[in-house]
This record gives C-alpha cells, structure tokens and sequence, in this order.
C-alpha cells in the first residue's frame, strides 16, 4: 500500500445517515484524493456512498449519474464496488417510485 493510499479515511466510519448532506460533504472532500490515489476500489466504492447520500436527499439524477461513471471503470477486480453498485442503483431506483427498474438489480447483488 502506497503513502496516499494510507492516507485515505474509512469511509463507513464518516456515515451520518441522519445528516446526509453533512456526511455527503465529508465524501465530496476526500474524493479528489481518492481520484488521485492508485486505489481504483475505494474510489469506486466512495462513489457509491456519495450516490448513497443523493438518493436519501432525493437527488436521484445526480445519484444516477454518479453510478454511472461506477458503472463505466467496473472490471474483475472492483467486485464489492460491483455489489455497491447495484445495490445503490438498485435503492435509487426504488426510492425514486421506479421500483420495477429496482428488483433485478437487488438480486444481481
């Protein structure tokens, strides 16, 4: 593991599922680092829980377009940011009344 790689927070130890434009701020400061570092896993596992804080403030476009850009840099090695991301495209999806969209993707995950 690299010195910038070191230096990336754990993510799960940030959530405030009762503030998620707090905790969405909290993300959005350390993804340039993510981005940056050669840990392609927790970048994309990262995007994931900021689409996460998008559908719980009912910005599903944006939580959309976010898992897009997951969607594209997938490969075999990214698998739990696989599971991440179908289940978080799965949740915005269902949060946002589309819940027929939502059904298969929960069971892919």
């Amino acid at each position: 593991m690299t010195k910038k790689n070191k230096e990336l927070p754990n993510f799960d130890k940030l959530w405030n599922y009762g503030e998620p434009e707090e905790t969405q701020e909290k993300f959005l400061s350390i993804l340039p680092k993510a981005r940056g570092s050669d840990n392609k896993k927790y970048h994309l596992e990262l995007l994931t829980q900021i689409t996460r804080t998008n559908g719980l403030q009912q910005q599903f476009e944006k939580a959309h377009e976010y898992l897009d850009q997951v969607k594209a840099s997938l490969t075999e090695e990214t698998q739990v940011a696989k599971v991440k991301y179908l289940l978080e495209r799965g949740r915005t999806f269902n949060s946002s009344k589309q819940k027929d969209k939502s059904f298969n993707l929960f069971l892919e995950s």
